[in-house]
């Protein structure tokens, strides 16, 4: 089968076919970088990080300048928490193009991932050296000033970001937690409304949105948001378990119950959902069985 055959039965996503004519090709020693490539990336998407690893490095053989490879390859080194191949990738992209913004982009996020804050911050900064206009790395800059609890820093940098794009819904959820956090209600909610505008399937913002709702007493708004996420995201246990919250300061304990059954199905390990339920159990009075969730909880 010719390559353009295999790549359009990639694209119209008959992977298993696609897989095999890729297979097929290698064997019969007429693969070429793009066959490795996209092999590769099949394996990366079925969680095969091995495989991935193996057929980039052999796409990267023959194909030396593949900047793409190489982070491709750095991100399945850094998933199986191998820091140094992974940035050695990077740093081998750099080598062929020393203005390669995504690369400094990936050593910032990896960095940030380790915790190492200035260390990220220094790549960053390189990529805007390189490209000013990179929305996702002022985001990154964001959400590592947020993981150190610098919140006027993280809001500093979302609003950047979103200067630059002003369709960028993930600098809006954590630009609204920012607010969020520290009491802002009204501007966290107009933060996560924007952003489920600009991408109406957002599970995370809708859990927000929710629980900013629940403060503000607006409970019949809070529950029909969160049912809307538990709609989007039906195996989240978290969702489940703030609109059970809800549905209990609701006056109906028996609803939020049920909610909370299911968030503990979705993930027995869950003591705020044990916690939960035990409040609505006392609250109908199966005073025993309250007993019993909170020492679960414990």
């Amino acid at each position: 089968m010719k390559l353009d055959e295999l790549i359009g039965l990639h694209a119209s996503g008959q992977l298993e076919a696609a897989e095999q004519g890729y297979r097929h090709a290698i064997s019969d020693n007429s693969a070429t970088s793009v066959v490795y490539e996209n092999l590769a990336l099949i394996c990366y998407n079925a969680g095969r990080l091995d495989e991935a690893i193996q057929h980039w490095q052999t796409a990267v053989k023959l194909k030396p300048d593949n900047l793409e490879v190489f982070l491709r390859l750095g991100i399945c080194f850094n998933l199986k928490g191998d820091y140094e191949a992974a940035s050695s990738s990077c740093h081998e992209a750099l080598k062929v193009n020393p203005a390669y913004a995504e690369a400094y982009n990936n050593l910032g996020v990896m960095a940030a991932e380790r915790g190492n804050l200035e260390e990220a911050l220094k790549n960053y900064r390189k990529a805007l050296c390189v490209r000013p206009n990179y929305a996702d790395v002022h985001y990154n800059i964001g959400n590592a000033y947020l993981a150190h609890g610098q919140i006027n820093e993280a809001i500093n940098a979302y609003q950047q970001a979103l200067q630059v794009n002003p369709n960028y819904p993930d600098p809006y959820l954590n630009l609204g937690n920012c607010h969020y956090a520290c009491g802002r209600i009204d501007e966290a909610i107009a933060c996560f409304q924007t952003a489920l505008k600009l991408r109406p399937i957002f599970p995370q913002v809708c859990l927000n949105l929710g629980n900013a709702l629940t403060v503000q007493g607006r409970l019949d708004e809070a529950i029909a948001t969160l049912s809307a996420a538990v709609e989007m995201a039906p195996a989240y246990p978290e969702v489940r378990n703030n609109l059970g919250i809800v549905l209990n300061e609701k006056g109906k304990p028996d609803q939020a119950i049920a909610c909370y059954q299911k968030a503990l199905e979705l993930n027995p390990q869950y003591p705020e959902a044990y916690v939960n339920m035990g409040i609505a159990l006392k609250t109908l009075g199966r005073l025993q069985e309250s007993v019993d969730c909170y020492k679960k909880a414990i």
